[in-house]
């Protein structure tokens, strides 16, 4: 679940908002003095131990003593956001297989719709009629079947994703490239709501208050890769960010890999007709289909239960996909 912005403790914010501290050497900070909290308390000797110059350790350390555990409180409360850190025994298993799993997630909404089955939907900001009128009847089955539906909040394919599992009565999540403070595209601001009210989650993995800016949406997409089972890539042209998701998914994740077939004629559609053609990912032509490939991510649930048990025991639950892609 997510903490509440009052139990949520000055070292853990500390570690979270300092400039300078990226996500790796907090995750080193985290595995040395076995907490969150301890890497945001950390002292210059300590921050050395992690392979830190004396100078580095000290930037850092006067870096992390500037933060205002309070004012972000008080953003947290106005945004009406929870936090999950990685040494949470509840921190989503899934996300916790990748290489560099974020340190924490800023939330707003339901903390379970980021429980499997989940299955990220991604492709083309500028996608076509023919791309938005697929990913509209692929999304609104899969959702309706009981799958969440995970992408990046943009417009078009993103977009579509959403808002077809709304339609439907399902459960969606957003990873944002940026705080929540600032909503991006603006436009979605009511979006973004309609999903926080249908029991659907808004995630980051940035502080309240970072602005939206281009190196931060390939980390979203590891996040949105991270997430799900497999990566299902509607419609993407040959620059789409929605390749990287799927590259992720696929060298990195372990994660099944679909892509549809479109038409050979748009150049929206070059970079996912690609992937077909290299043999880096699965033909889906149905729904159906889509469920039919993700039952063979089964492992997955299995390897990220047994990392859990090692270090936290026995879940409360163990989450499943039926052969409908429906909860167990």
């Amino acid at each position: 679940m997510f903490q509440e912005p009052q139990n949520v403790s000055d070292g853990q914010l500390r570690a979270l908002a300092a400039s300078g501290l990226g996500s790796r050497l907090v995750a080193r900070l985290i595995v040395k003095l076995g907490s969150l909290e301890l890497a945001g308390n950390a002292t210059i000797q300590q921050l050395k131990q992690v392979g830190m110059s004396q100078r580095s350790a000290s930037k850092c350390y006067q870096s992390m003593a500037k933060v205002k555990p309070e004012l972000l409180r008080s953003q947290m409360r106005d945004h009406e956001l929870g936090l999950i850190s990685i040494d949470d025994p509840g921190y989503p298993p899934l996300l916790r297989l990748i290489p560099d799993p974020p340190v924490a997630l800023w939330g707003r909404g339901r903390f379970e719709a980021l429980e499997p089955p989940t299955l990220a939907i991604v492709g083309s900001r500028r996608c076509s009629a023919h791309g938005a009128r697929l990913a509209w009847r692929f999304s609104s089955q899969l959702a309706s079947w009981g799958l969440t539906l995970v992408s990046g909040g943009a417009r078009g394919i993103d977009a579509c994703a959403h808002r077809a599992a709304l339609s439907v009565g399902g459960r969606t999540v957003v990873v944002l490239g940026s705080g929540h403070g600032h909503c991006y595209p603006a436009d979605h601001a009511e979006l973004f709501g309609d999903i926080v009210e249908q029991e659907g989650v808004v995630v980051s993995e940035f502080a309240p208050m970072v602005e939206p800016r281009p190196g931060h949406f390939p980390r979203r997409n590891r996040i949105v890769s991270g997430l799900s089972l497999g990566v299902l890539v509607i419609e993407a042209g040959s620059r789409s960010g929605a390749l990287i998701t799927a590259r992720l998914a696929a060298e990195e994740h372990g994660r099944e890999v679909l892509a549809l077939p479109a038409c050979v004629d748009t150049c929206e559609a070059v970079g996912s007709l690609g992937l077909l053609a290299k043999g880096e990912a699965h033909m889906v032509t149905t729904p159906k289909d889509v469920v039919g490939q993700l039952l063979t991510s089964k492992n997955l649930l299995a390897a990220a239960r047994e990392q859990h048990v090692r270090r936290w025991g026995p879940p409360s639950k163990e989450p499943s996909v039926s052969s409908d892609g429906v909860h167990q």
